[in-house]
């Protein structure tokens, strides 16, 4: 397996669920394929294809705060949820659709660390104290 996840499937199809469940992805388990030539089996994966340009840091950033997401330490951690979003750098990760609608078809998302929830918890969300 390659990226983020690479040593585990489990926090790789984990992130999966966690995306289709916060950004309302519909991305499927497919199976688990070897290679030619590699050693290391793959998870394959299937995702609808989304029409649009990549979204800019900044409307990335403006989505994200839209959808509840706080900004620290270079993640955004849902103080609700309990999850962190992360790779917000990668063109793609987050597409402008034609009609104008943001659509994350590739961040990266995990359970958020005690420290991050602690630290968002703690600010003004939602205005509220």
């Amino acid at each position: 397996m390659l990226g983020a996840q690479a040593e585990d499937a489990g926090a790789y199809l984990e992130r999966w669920a966690l995306a289709n469940r916060v950004f309302g992805d519909d991305v499927r388990f497919e199976g688990v394929v070897r290679m030619p030539g590699e050693d290391e089996p793959r998870v394959v994966i299937s995702q609808s294809f989304v029409e649009g340009r990549d979204a800019t840091m900044e409307e990335q950033a403006d989505y994200l705060r839209s959808r509840g997401f706080v900004e620290y330490d270079g993640r955004w951690v849902h103080p609700v949820l309990a999850v962190a979003v992360w790779d917000t750098l990668t063109p793609g990760n987050v597409i402008v659709q034609p009609d104008g609608a943001m659509w994350a078809v590739d961040l990266q998302i995990e359970p958020a660390r005690p420290e991050e929830l602690r630290a968002v918890q703690g600010r003004r969300v939602f205005g509220f104290s």
